[in-house]
Parts: structure tokens; C-alpha cells; sequence
């Protein structure tokens, strides 16, 4: 899917160590990783209005999709905080990332405010945080069926804190060799630990998240973003020959090790330890099993597509055609589906029982992936292309469907697919459930 590329996301063949990593089969899983993460949010909101909301791991799916953020984002600086490459152009950078989160969006907030009265922003405040995917910085920001737009204000918050990490932590390795530089890296990405754990005590014990979306805030799931790259720059500088992460590269190449550690922070997820199924109290305790858990599954999952040895059941299951396809119209997917779902729930009834929920989901997942694939077609791919100094969208429309993008990872793999409800994060369902 994705040739070399001179801006570091992805190395040239005599960079790699070893032909461990297949580059092609790897960025197709993990294309295939966003396109799960963004179906898993559809069943998630599916279920949570059925009689089985126990159905889907809560929080893997916007907490999955800010790690391969994190990761594909940040790789593409490695090399020169390792000193073996050119700075990324940050005017290159802002482009693509404007690009890449803001025409679509733009494109299914108005469809959005003219098909459902009820998710249009309240008054012109509203719009203008609405347009600027400022939701949750107010506490009626989030609009019915249209609540899922919380993740796109934190991936924005992430788009505007990279360069700033990158450019700081610059300053601190330069002069340094290229071992020492690597663990300092790392040793500044570790801060989000600290991080996110004291602005979720503290968003818990102030109170502030019952009445207010402060959980919703960068700083709740800085951690992911920054795992996220601290796998990448582990790989970067093993491929420089700076470090040796054994440990790492043992696990992400055992495919069986991978789903046995996800099928664990599943069990963890889903056990009594995470708290009660559906929309009902639970403890902060409880919240954060659930977090840890999905952080968890979605960074083995990322290891194993990333330093996979070959095709095992892993890749082979997320770099197959669909699961790509699923992928690439996995932020169309996103922006579509609670609309989609809101608007079906207003105007027809749905039987109680597995009929309800297959209906339901069946006729989301319907109208949904079309209007994501179109979007994705006429939107997303052109402005994309464009971005990367191609052919002006007008142009590039009349391209044949067949013929492939040009190659960005890191623009299309962004957390753009990975909503879940507002409710207040007392509740479960406020742990980012989709």
C-alpha cells in the first residue's frame, strides 16, 4: 500500500535491520488495526441502545486509534531526533494535518446540522467552536448524535503538541550520540505517564468531569499519543543500530504472544474488575482498568503489526482487502455513523432481542460505509494528495477509482475514527467506549 517515503515514515531498504519487517504487508495491517478500532466504535454505540450492551471492548477504539496516531505521527521525526535524518518541514507538516481532519469534517457537520436539527450547535459560539472542533472546551458543546467529535478536538490538541515535544526535546539531545539520544527521547515521551495520571485523579477528585468534559482533554490520553511513539522511536533506533528493544521486537514478532496478551486485557476489560456493563456508575477504580486495559490491547496490537516476522494470523486478518478498505474509509466512518444511527433510532423502531441489535447495526454499518467510501473518494483522497503537493482537487477527482493514493500513512492512520458518548465520566459510557 505504502512505498518509501523520504520524510521518515518509512525507511529505505538498506536502513532496515534485517528483513524482519515486510513494509508493505505491515502498513496494510496497520490500516487494517484503524479500520477494526473504527468498526468496534459502531458496535460499541450499536449495543449501548440494545439490549446488549456488554457487547465491544469499552475505550479500545478512540484509545487504539490516538496509539497509531502517536506512532505514525512521530516516526516520521525520528530520524532527526536520532540525527540520522533532515527535520520534517513544519509548514509541510500543519498542511497536511489541516487537510487531512478539517474539509470532511467540515463536509458532515453541515450534512449533520441540515439533516438532524437536534445535533446543530447552539448559537454562533457554538458554531464557531463546532467549526474549530472546540466542543469540548464548553460544557453543552457536544451535540446529540454528533457527540463523537470529542476525539477529533484531542487529536487536534496532539496535531499542535508534537511539534512542540519534538522541537523541545531537539534542544536537549543535540550533541549527543545516537544511543543517548534515543533513550532521552523515550525519557521525555515516559513523562506522559505522570501526566495523565495526576489530570485524571485530579478531573475525578475535583469533580469537574460530572459537569464538565475535562476528561475529554489531550492531557486524559496523552499517554496513548506518547506510547504510541515511543514505539516508534524504539524501532527508529533499532533500524539505526542505536538500541536493541529484544524484549520488544520478541513480542511484536510472536504472533500467538500478541493475541494471547489481547485476549487477556480483554478479559480484564470486560471482567467485574472494569465495572458494570451499560450506561450505569462507576468507580474511578474501575475507569482506569478499563483505560489500562485498552492501552494495553491497542499497543500489542500495534506491536504486532509492526514488527511482525510475516504473515500470521494477526496480519494476515488486518492487511486483507477488507480490513484496508475498512481502514481507509475508517474516518467517513466515523463522522457518519452516530448521525446515521441517531437519525434511524428518531424515526424507526427496532425489535428487542439479537433481531434488534443485527438490525440496527446491519443498517448503520449500510448507509454508513457507503457515505464513507464516497467521502473518502471525493474528500479525503484529493485534498490529501494535494496536501502533498499533487494535483488540485478539481484534478485529481477524475482520477480512475482503481488508481492508488499517494503514499502518507501517517496522514490517513490518524484517532479520526474513535467517538464515543459525552455522557458524564462518572458513568462508564464516559470512558471513551467507541
Amino acid at each position: 500500500m505504502v512505498a518509501v517515503s523520504p520524510d521518515g515514515t518509512q525507511p529505505p531498504p538498506s536502513a532496515a535491520a534485517g528483513p524482519r519487517r515486510s513494509a508493505p504487508v505491515h502498513v496494510d495491517a496497520l490500516t487494517g488495526l484503524r479500520g477494526l478500532a473504527a468498526l468496534e466504535v459502531v458496535l460499541i454505540h450499536s449495543a449501548g441502545r440494545s439490549d446488549y450492551v456488554w457487547l465491544g471492548v469499552e475505550g479500545f477504539g478512540p484509545v487504539c486509534l490516538f496509539v497509531l496516531s502517536g506512532y505514525l505521527l512521530f516516526r516520521q521525526w525520528v530520524p532527526w531526533l536520532l540525527g540520522t535524518g533532515a527535520r520534517p518541514g513544519l509548514g509541510t507538516y500543519v498542511r497536511h494535518r489541516v487537510m487531512r481532519i478539517f474539509p470532511a469534517y467540515w463536509l458532515v457537520l453541515a450534512v449533520v446540522a441540515l439533516a438532524l436539527p437536534v445535533s446543530r450547535p447552539l448559537g454562533t459560539d457554538g458554531w464557531l467552536r463546532a467549526v474549530l472542533l472546540g466542543q469540548t472546551y464548553s460544557p453543552g458543546g457536544l451535540r446529540p448524535g454528533f457527540e463523537q467529535v470529542w476525539s477529533l478536538g484531542t487529536e487536534l490538541a496532539w496535531y499542535g503538541v508534537l511539534p512542540l515535544v519534538t522541537l523541545g526535546t531537539a534542544l536537549l539531545v543535540r550533541g549527543r550520540s545516537g544511543p543517548v539520544r534515543a533513550r532521552l527521547v523515550v525519557g521525555v515521551l515516559l513523562l506522559s505517564v505522570p501526566l495523565t495520571a495526576a489530570w485524571r485523579v485530579w478531573s475525578s477528585a475535583s469533580g469537574r468531569e460530572t459537569t464538565f468534559t475535562v476528561s475529554f482533554w489531550f492531557p486524559s490520553f496523552a499517554l496513548c499519543f506518547c506510547l504510541g511513539a515511543v514505539v516508534a522511536t524504539l524501532l527508529g533506533a533499532e533500524r539505526a543500530g542505536f538500541l536493541r528493544p529484544r524484549r520488544l521486537v520478541a513480542l511484536g514478532s510472536d504472533q500467538v504472544a500478541v493475541l494471547l496478551v489481547a485476549v487477556a486485557a480483554v478479559a480484564v476489560s470486560t471482567s467485574v474488575l472494569g465495572g458494570p456493563d451499560g450506561y450505569v456508575p462507576a468507580s474511578f477504580a474501575e475507569r482506569q482498568v478499563r483505560f489500562v486495559a485498552a492501552t494495553t490491547l491497542a499497543l500489542v496490537l500495534l506491536l504486532g503489526c509492526a514488527v511482525a516476522t510475516g504473515r500470521g494470523p494477526l496480519v494476515g486478518v488486518l492487511a486483507s482487502r477488507p480490513a484496508v478498505a475498512a481502514g481507509r474509509w475508517s474516518y467517513g466512518t466515523y463522522l457518519w455513523h452516530l448521525p446515521v444511527l441517531e437519525l434511524m433510532s428518531r424515526e424507526a423502531g427496532f425489535p428487542a432481542g439479537p433481531s434488534g441489535l443485527a438490525w440496527r447495526l446491519g443498517l448503520t454499518l449500510a448507509v454508513s460505509l457507503p457515505l464513507a467510501a464516497l467521502t473518502y473518494r471525493y474528500v479525503e483522497r484529493p485534498l490529501s494528495d494535494w496536501s502533498r503537493g499533487g494535483a488540485p482537487p478539481w484534478r485529481a477527482l477524475r482520477r480512475p477509482p482503481s488508481e492508488p493514493a499517494a503514499a502518507d500513512p501517517a496522514a490517513r492512520t490518524t484517532s479520526a475514527s474513535q467517538p464515543s458518548s459525552p455522557a458524564p465520566v462518572h458513568v462508564r459510557s464516559a470512558v471513551p467506549g467507541g
